[in-house]
């Protein structure tokens, strides 16, 4: 099983100067083929095991952590190129294998498909089956720098949104149902002040020396920020979750 690897940057910027940022990215970098005026959709349904494994791997800070998820390129969960992710993290060093999706019976069959149909996949997920939590979606304009070392790849996300539904009452603690992320409704935002996320990746950290003068635009510090943990946090709060608050 492959992996790719690569090293992320985060900054949560305000939305006056993420319009800065996208005017300078139009002007210097290679807009990705896919952008639309406010971003393309990005619609991310996110899997833990039924005690929120990966969630406490994060926010406790273990050096080595994982995230699942399917990722559509659409509005709706797989209506759109669909793809199956995990991410792997150690220490700094991240890493991410991905496997096209096309169909599925249910989001719970495809985790359990994905987790227990390749050893290796297995392995690193763990024996626990992993089942839906939450989906997140937001709006997405990426750019591309070519240099010496390696492609460079920024993002600007926009218009954060999660759901997470209450389960049924059971004996163990099982993740919620989902629906689509109702965007438009405010109380779904993750920022109310209409904050974007900044993502800059490349596949190693020397590579982003060439990037100081973005980072002076952007005027934020680095975060490690985590569109999944801020939305099982919010959801938390929401008292839909009986989970530890982590941020």
């Amino acid at each position: 099983m492959s992996y790719q690897p690569r090293t992320e940057y985060k900054y949560i910027i305000s939305y006056e100067r993420a319009l800065i940022l996208a005017e300078l990215f139009e002007s210097m970098l290679l807009p990705d083929e896919h952008n639309q005026p406010r971003g393309y959709p990005v619609l991310s349904v996110y899997y833990d095991t039924a005690h929120y494994d990966f969630f406490h791997e994060k926010i406790e800070g273990e050096f080595c952590h994982r995230k699942a998820r399917l990722r559509t390129y659409g509005l709706e969960t797989l209506q759109g190129p669909s793809f199956f992710e995990i991410k792997y993290k150690y220490h700094d060093d991240g890493y991410k294998h991905r496997v096209p999706v096309r169909s599925c019976p249910s989001l719970l069959e495809l985790g359990q498909t994905m987790q227990f149909a390749d050893p290796e996949r297995r392995l690193l997920l763990g024996p626990q089956p992993i089942l839906p939590v939450c989906c997140v979606f937001y709006r997405r304009k990426a750019y591309k720098l070519h240099t010496a070392q390696g492609e460079i790849r920024l993002n600007l996300d926009s218009e954060i949104a999660w759901r997470c539904e209450t389960p049924p009452p059971q004996a163990e603690p099982t993740p919620p149902l989902l629906t689509h992320p109702r965007h438009v409704d405010q109380h779904d935002l993750l920022f109310f002040g209409g904050e974007v996320i900044l993502e800059i990746k490349a596949q190693h950290r020397f590579h982003l020396r060439d990037l100081e003068d973005i980072f002076t635009i952007a005027s934020s510090r680095r975060t490690t920020f985590s569109k999944y943990i801020s939305c099982m946090n919010l959801a938390y709060s929401h008292q839909l979750l009986e989970t530890p608050h982590g941020l």
